[in-house]
Formats: structure tokens, sequence, C-alpha cells
């Protein structure tokens, strides 16, 4: 049986793990921004008209349209470069999930691992070979128009505005390149769509082996950092039940969107895969009843 010390650290593991990936993506999303700046740059720089240093002309408008075709096909090729490196963080996610499972169920847990990678590979739209299953949930993060929008109404603005050349070019490299504060355009939309998937992926599948293995009892794991929320500090390192994590839905320290606030209902919310919402790094060991009662005596009097 895995000592309570080996189950927070297996936890801390992946926690850190999920962390250090999402860097690792920012860095690459950041070094993907500024090639889209240049292959916009030279498109623009050969598509656009002016008149004394200003944007004006009737041509520059066709300059939007084409900005679909410029950024479908750098996606295509820059973007997987990106994704790539999510999928393989995603199987780093199973192989580290399978390794504390196997430890905590006596090897019981290689039986389904298996099963619970595919399935999260079909949830998440991951074919074979780790090919984008076309539709699929990261297939539609690809293929998102966020970007192409947003770039387009920047555009649209500059030249129906008689923009001068310099202040385009200056405000498309601060929209487009992240300054240090994740601001640009790709890391803003990675942020937005797929950072926090990795933390629900990770909870994902230790739901399926929750499931396979019986186990009802779970660890809210992953230690405090110096802007932790108060939901998360509550919970952090202690155990809980099924039908106590039913109910954190309840809890007016859990965070709330605006709509959510003014409304009094919170909607699709998922304790076991969503925590603390929004950019929680927090995650959930499940353990065994023998595991639970050691960790949380009082149980027992809950217990047959």
């Amino acid at each position: 049986m895995l000592t309570a010390d080996e189950i927070r650290d297996a936890a801390k593991k992946r926690v850190e793990y999920i962390v250090s990936k999402e860097r690792a993506l920012g860095n690459l999303t950041k070094v993907a921004e500024g090639k889209l700046y240049d292959t916009l740059m030279d498109e623009f720089t050969r598509r656009l008209s002016g008149k004394d240093g200003k944007l004006i002309g009737a041509n520059n408008v066709s300059v939007i349209n084409a900005i679909n075709t410029i950024v479908d096909n750098f996606m295509a090729n820059e973007q997987m470069v990106v994704m790539n490196s999510y999928i393989s963080g995603l199987g780093a996610i199973n192989g580290l999930n399978a390794d504390y499972y196997n430890k905590l169920s006596g090897d019981k847990a290689k039986a389904y691992t298996k099963d619970a990678n595919t399935y999260m590979a079909s949830v998440i739209g991951i074919g074979s070979g780790n090919k984008l299953v076309r539709g699929g949930f990261l297939d539609s993060f690809v293929k998102d128009t966020t970007i192409k929008n947003e770039l387009k109404q920047f555009v649209y603005g500059a030249v129906t505005g008689g923009t001068s050349f310099k202040d385009f070019t200056s405000q498309l490299r601060e929209r487009v390149i992240s300054s240090g504060d994740g601001s640009g355009v790709l890391q803003r939309h990675y942020k937005t769509f797929a950072y926090d998937t990795m933390s629900q992926y990770d909870r994902a599948i230790g739901l399926q082996y929750k499931e396979k293995l019986g186990l009802k009892y779970g660890l809210y794991s992953g230690g405090l950092i110096d802007d932790s929320r108060e939901f998360c500090i509550k919970r952090n390192n202690k155990v809980f039940t099924d039908e106590e994590m039913g109910k954190w839905v309840d809890d007016p320290t859990l965070p709330r969107s605006v709509k959510e606030r003014k409304s009094g209902v919170v909607s699709g919310y998922n304790a076991a895969i969503d925590l603390g919402r929004w950019n929680c790094r927090h995650t959930i060991n499940w353990i065994s009843k023998e595991m639970a009662l050691r960790l949380r005596p009082e149980l027992s009097k809950h217990n047959n």
C-alpha cells in the first residue's frame, strides 16, 4: 500500500508536470506569434496601399478577406507544432496516472489502462497516430475563428480609419506578440481554450480509474501558492467522499462567473473535474477506503 506521503508526492508530480508543460507551451506559442507577425507583415507590406504614410485606398479592404487564407495556412503548419507538444503532454499525464493507480492497486489498474487512455483520446478527439479527429475537441480548437476575426476587425479599423502605416505595424505587433504577460494573440487563445483542459484531463482520467477500481474517496491535492483561492485552501490535502464533493457547488467561496453571481445559479459545474474552476492547479488522487480512514478517522462513524 502506498503511504500518505507517496500519494501526495504522486499528485505533486502531476501538478508540477502540468505547470511545466503549460510553461513550455507558452514558450512555443510565443515563438509562433513572432512567425505569425512576420508572415502578416510580409503579406500586408505587399498588399496594402497608402498615401502620405496612411492606409488609404479601396484595395486595402481586400486585405481583410485575405486574412482567412493567411492565418489558415500559418495555423496548418506552426500551430500543429504547438498542438503536437500539447498531445505529448496528455500522453505523459496518462503515464503518470497509470503509474499512480497501478501502485495504489497493486497493479490491478494495468487491466484498465488501455481502456482509460482510449476513452480519453475519444473524448478529446485524438485518433490513431495522434491525428486530430475531425470535429473533435482539439480539431475545433485548431479551427477556431477567434484569431482570424480579431485580426480582421483590427485591420478593418486601421484601413477605414486611415491609420498611419507606422502606427499600424506597431499596433499589430502589440496585438500579435506577447510582451511577457501572455498578451499575444496565440497565448491568449491557448490560455482561454486549452490550458485548463490539461488539468481537467488529468482529473478526468483519474475518474476512469476510480470507477474501474471502485474507489469512493478522494484526496484534494496539489499544495498552495500565494494566490490560492479560499475554496482550495479549505480543501487542500484533505479527504472527501463522493457525497461531500457533490455539495461543493453550494459553497459560496466557489469561483463564479458574473452571470452566475447575478443569477445565483452555477452552471455546468462538475466537482471532480472542475475543482476550484478556472486556472485551478489542484487535482484529486482517488484513494482506498483504508487510506481514507487513516487520513480522516472520523469517516469510520459513517461507514459500516
